[in-house]
C-alpha cells in the first residue's frame, strides 16, 4: 500500500430495499386503502376544494398496521387457471382494456361487484360500512384499479362452465358464468349481431322466447356478450327420445314462434340484414357479407317478396326445450348471428341449408309449416342448385 494512500474505508454500501416481487391487490390492507381513495376521489368530484384530512378516519395508522399483519385471503383470481388446449379464454389477455360496448345489466354488475368488493375487518363501525356500500354502487368502470375490472371480468370466465365449444377450439365460446348469467365470446369485434337482435326483440317482440341481453364489452380482439341463462336441454340432444306426438308439439312450437317473428312490422327505408343495420350474411361452408347496404329486395335479388325478421340458423341444436307435465316445452331460441330482416322464404333456405344429405335424423319431416320449403318450392329448389356452386 502507498504510504500516501488512506486507510481510512467509506461507510459500508446501503442495502437495497427489498422488492416486492408480487403485488397482491387482493390483501385486507390493499382493499382497506382502495376503499379510501375511492371514497376521496368520490369527495374531490363533488368538492374539489374539500379538506381531504377531514376524510381520513383518525384511526387509519392503526387500522392499516392491524390489517398489514393479517394474514392476507388468497384471491380468487391472482392466478388464472391453465386453459384446456384451443380454448379461446387463453387469448384473452389481461392487459385488453375493457370497452363497454352496451351498458352492462344491473345482474353483470353485481357480479363484478361482488368479484371487485373488499372484504375488510368485521370491527368496522357502521358508518365504515356505509361508505363502503356506497363506493359498491358506483359504476363498475369507474371504481375499477390498476386493472382490476379485467380481472373482474377474466375471473368468472375462467371458472365458468363451457356451454358450447366448436371441436377445433379457439371459436366462439359460450360460457355459464354464473347460475343466472351467460358469457359469449366473439372472435370478430364487429360482430354485433346477435346483441343488436336480442335487444330489438326485446323492446319489439317480448314474448318471443331469447335470452334477455345483459351488456356487450370488447376485449382486444374479441366481444364479450353477456345474457340470460335459460335452463333446459339442446334439441338436438332431445330429438332422438322424443315420440312423434312429442315432434310434431314441437314442431307446432316452432311455427307459432316463427309466425310471430315473421309478424314484426319491416321498417321502411332499413338496410337487409341485422336490425342496426349490420350487413346481410349467407353461411354455407364459409360466412358470406355484402360490402354495400342492402336497402331494398331488388338489391338483394332481381325478384321482390316480403321483407320479415328471420333467424337465420333455425337448427335443433339452436332450440331449447324442457320436460314439462304436460309434454316439451321450448324455453329459448339462441344463437341469434344471422338474424335480422330479410326475405321471407330466406328461412326456409336457410333451416335446410344447416342439414347435411348423411344426417339420421328425421328432424326434415318435422319442419314447421310456416317455414316450410313447400312455401317457396321454386326459389328453394333453385338454392339448392346454388348452394353446389356456392358451399
Amino acid at each position: 500500500m502507498d504510504r500516501g494512500e488512506s486507510t481510512e474505508r467509506g461507510p459500508p454500501p446501503l442495502k437495497p430495499p427489498p422488492r416486492v416481487l408480487k403485488v397482491n391487490r387482493a390483501s385486507p390492507a390493499a382493499k382497506f386503502n382502495s376503499k379510501l381513495m375511492r371514497t376521496l376521489e368520490s369527495s374531490l368530484r363533488e368538492n374539489p376544494e374539500t379538506d381531504l384530512l377531514s376524510i381520513f378516519p383518525s384511526s387509519y395508522v392503526k387500522d392499516l398496521v392491524q390489517l398489514s399483519t393479517t394474514n392476507p385471503r388468497v384471491a380468487k383470481h391472482v392466478k388464472r387457471p391453465a386453459p384446456t388446449p384451443r380454448d379461446t379464454r387463453s387469448l384473452l389477455k389481461p392487459t385488453d382494456e375493457p370497452i363497454v360496448i352496451s351498458p352492462l345489466s344491473d345482474e353483470v354488475q353485481a357480479l363484478l361487484n361482488q368479484i371487485l368488493a373488499e372484504e375488510v375487518s368485521g370491527d368496522e363501525d357502521q358508518e365504515e360500512n356505509d361508505e363502503e356500500a356506497d363506493a359498491q354502487d358506483e359504476d363498475v368502470k369507474e371504481r375499477s384499479e390498476n386493472g382490476g375490472f379485467t380481472e373482474a371480468i377474466l375471473e368468472p370466465l375462467d371458472r365458468s362452465e363451457v356451454i358450447f365449444q366448436y371441436a377445433f377450439g379457439f371459436s366462439n365460446m359460450v360460457l355459464r358464468i354464473s347460475d343466472n348469467i351467460v358469457a359469449k365470446v366473439i372472435r370478430e369485434v364487429d360482430n354485433i349481431t346477435e346483441h343488436s337482435s336480442l335487444e330489438y326483440l326485446r323492446d319489439n317482440a317480448p314474448d318471443i322466447p331469447v335470452p334477455r341481453p345483459l351488456g356487450m364489452i370488447q376485449m382486444g380482439h374479441y366481444l364479450l356478450l353477456f345474457s340470460s341463462y335459460v335452463p333446459g336441454e339442446d334439441l338436438d340432444k332431445v330429438w332422438p327420445r322424443l315420440d312423434e306426438s312429442q315432434k310434431q308439439s314441437i314442431s307446432m312450437q316452432i311455427d307459432d314462434i316463427s309466425t310471430k317473428l315473421r309478424a314484426i312490422p319491416y321498417p321502411l327505408g332499413k338496410a337487409l340484414g341485422g336490425v342496426n343495420s349490420e350487413c346481410c350474411k349467407d353461411a354455407r361452408r364459409s360466412i358470406r357479407r355484402n360490402a354495400q347496404p342492402v336497402l331494398s329486395l331488388k338489391d338483394f335479388e332481381d325478384h321482390g317478396v316480403k321483407c320479415v325478421f328471420t333467424h337465420g340458423d333455425l337448427r335443433t341444436a339452436n332450440i331449447r326445450v324442457m320436460k314439462a307435465d304436460d309434454g316439451w316445452r321450448i324455453t329459448c331460441i339462441i344463437d341469434w348471428d344471422f338474424s335480422g330482416f330479410y326475405p321471407g322464404y330466406w328461412e326456409s333456405f336457410k333451416i335446410t341449408n344447416t342439414m347435411m344429405a348423411f344426417e339420421d335424423s328425421d328432424w326434415y319431416q318435422h319442419l314447421p309449416r310456416s317455414l316450410s320449403p313447400l312455401n317457396f318450392a321454386n326459389r328453394w329448389l333453385l338454392d339448392r342448385i346454388w348452394d353446389r356452386l356456392v358451399a
